[in-house]
């Protein structure tokens, strides 16, 4: 396995070969040969994730296209990355759905985000998103609240500081069964440039995507579009739908013909994935209203607190 690993980790460091002949390369040569096709600077490259997957503190790996571990999902794609880099837990994508949506969003984005993600979680559903502020880090939040699986898909190698800013969230990520999830170099920096085939790799990932909250000038509408353009559902949220000034984005994608949904169960009927035995577990805010929370939590509702605001398993 180790071998493996290593054969097909040189091979992503050669160019001009599409993930396809890079596996095929893999497969038909010995290791040896592959790094005498490296040149000095990339051999280097290859050297520093060996020295990553050996010195990193937490759990942590590869999938590569062609072998296994690799979402289905990635391969049916447009272009699929040749590998990710995980670190925490592997990716599964048994059922998933991205939520995704602007950093500078509104309180009713944040809580759109989280109840969202938190319902997705109480069915069942992996939640895909991106680590960054505003409605990322909401939906990764109402995921772990959950108890569910939540990947964030990162701009930057996974040894670099981005990835590990916020220590007590991925810890919780981790021990839910999700992870970080990269297709760059260990050490790379999150560079504006990279952005794009991050936001490529959330809209193909996952069975849809969900758009929170986000302005016209925003990545998410690259992740949707990249969802789109493989087959994928593009939902936005209704909370994204209610003040043009931030939610130009998600207008658009509305009168483009994108369905608008307040939960994932109503996703979910959507894309027609059959509804429980026992039915959907729904989710209620309840607003800053404690009293009422304490009762309702009495009378058997699970509580949820993001913020100052209380939620409800119905």
């Amino acid at each position: 396995m180790k071998i493996q690993t290593e054969k097909y980790l040189a091979v992503s460091f050669i160019e001009g070969l599409d993930s396809e002949r890079r596996a095929r390369m893999a497969r038909e040569n010995d290791l040896s040969f592959i790094l005498s096709l490296l040149g000095d600077s990339r051999k280097k490259l290859y050297e520093d994730e060996l020295e990553w997957l050996e010195t990193s503190e937490y759990p942590c790996g590869f999938v590569f296209y062609g072998s296994d571990g690799y979402p289905a999902t990635l391969t049916d794609s447009i272009l699929p990355p040749f590998r990710l880099a995980w670190m925490g837990n592997p990716p599964s994508v048994e059922r998933a759905v991205t939520v995704v949506g602007t950093r500078k969003c509104t309180g009713t984005g944040l809580s759109a985000a989280f109840s969202f993600a938190l319902s997705a979680a109480l069915n069942g559903a992996e939640v895909y998103s991106g680590y960054a502020d505003g409605i990322d880090w909401a939906a990764h939040r109402g995921a772990v609240d959950g108890g569910g699986k939540t990947f964030a898909v990162l701009a930057s190698g996974l040894s670099n500081d981005y990835a590990l800013r916020r220590p007590r969230l991925f810890e919780r990520i981790a021990a839910s069964g999700g992870g970080l999830i990269s297709p760059f170099n260990a050490k790379a920096p999150a560079f504006r440039w990279n952005f794009p085939s991050r936001n490529r790799v959330l809209g193909e990932i996952s069975d849809a995507t969900v758009v929170i909250q986000c302005p016209e000038k925003s990545g998410s509408l690259m992740t949707a579009s990249a969802a789109a353009d493989s087959g994928r559902e593009v939902f936005v949220h209704i909370g994204g739908l209610s003040e043009r000034r931030v939610d130009s984005g998600t207008f658009k994608l509305a009168a483009e013909g994108a369905k608008a949904v307040s939960d994932y169960p109503g996703a979910a009927d959507l894309m027609f994935v059959r509804e429980p035995d026992e039915g959907w577990r729904r989710v209620v805010c309840l607003g800053d209203r404690v009293t009422e929370a304490i009762i309702e939590g009495r009378n058997g509702g699970k509580l949820f607190r993001f913020g100052e605001k209380w939620y409800i398993q119905t």
